[in-house]
């Protein structure tokens, strides 16, 4: 019976069978042709590295709650005006990407971002939960091994504004897993890295400046009152002098 030979990709796999995972401490051979494992794969296709962690939404609540406050009492501010005015643009040109594209990647961006939009989440969302995550992101950097961790876990907390729920069968059995097309993650979080790197490090510092503000009211209220000797001195001659 007669074998065809092997393609050139089906040696490249083979041949990078034998070699180990890159990820460290791991001794598991390669799957297709990729440098990962089949389990590192995975978990660097879903977080962006071998070795990132999801980050569950309530981590990042306190973020969220920060920068709706800055937001709502700087409705006004130029830079905020800007960053919006750029994010709706950038929703809507996405949203309406032609449905026939060519590009599998616009076509897979379109559809996380068309569950976005058909459960109301809108481009100022999008702007507050960004702007939150690199908060999360600047105070908590032993979180995420790399950049592009970091980038993926901002995607994945903008796509979770509007969470994939399981699709489950008749038996109880998981049809598809919840997880964001790979276009989504790749770009998202990226994009709003670059694009407003400028206004994300300003709503930081101004985050920051005000929680040491509220940090040194704090200590002041806690800290002992000392009062001057004068003002003891002044309440003791105002003392009546006991009858002899």
């Amino acid at each position: 019976m007669y074998t065809p030979p092997p393609t050139e990709f089906q040696a490249a796999v083979r041949r990078n069978s034998f070699n180990l995972c890159s990820a460290p401490h791991c001794g598991k051979s390669r799957v297709n042709i990729g440098k990962h494992c089949k389990a590192h794969h995975k978990v660097c296709g879903r977080y962006g590295h071998p070795h990132a962690r999801p980050i569950k939404r309530p981590d990042v609540q306190w973020a969220r709650e920060k920068v709706s406050d800055l937001f709502a009492s700087n409705a006004t501010h130029a830079g905020l005006v800007a960053a919006t005015a750029w994010t709706r643009q950038w929703f809507a040109e996405a949203l309406a990407a032609p449905s026939g594209t060519t590009h599998r990647d616009n076509l897979d961006l379109r559809i996380d971002l068309q569950r976005l939009d058909a459960r109301g989440i809108t481009a100022d969302d999008i702007l507050k939960e960004a702007v939150a995550f690199s908060i999360f992101t600047a105070t908590n950097e032993r979180a995420f091994p790399d950049t592009r961790s970091a980038d993926y876990g901002m995607s994945r907390s903008i796509l979770g504004l509007a969470p994939k729920a399981f699709e489950v069968g008749p038996r109880g059995t998981v049809l598809s897993a919840r997880h964001y097309k790979t276009a989504a993650l790749r770009t998202i979080g990226t994009t709003f890295r670059l694009t407003l790197a400028g206004f994300m490090a300003s709503v930081r510092n101004a985050v920051e400046q005000e929680s040491k503000k509220k940090e040194a009211l704090r200590n002041a209220l806690h800290a002992p009152f000392n009062a001057p000797a004068s003002m003891y001195q002044a309440l003791v001659a105002e003392l009546p002098v006991a009858p002899q």
